[in-house]
């Protein structure tokens, strides 16, 4: 189902369903936590700079 929504949510809102958020994250923070709610779609990130 979010590959047919991604081109919309995409052109519409700037929003892509598909792409890898955490591991974004991960390659410029150091992530402490993450908790993920409704299916997966929003992500709450505990995360410090690298040293």
């Amino acid at each position: 189902m979010q590959e047919k929504l991604d081109p919309l949510f995409s052109q519409k809102i700037g929003c892509h369903l598909d792409r890898d958020i955490i591991g974004k994250v991960n390659e410029r923070f150091e992530v402490t936590r993450v908790d993920s709610h409704l299916m997966g779609i929003f992500h709450l990130i505990w995360a410090t700079p690298f040293k």
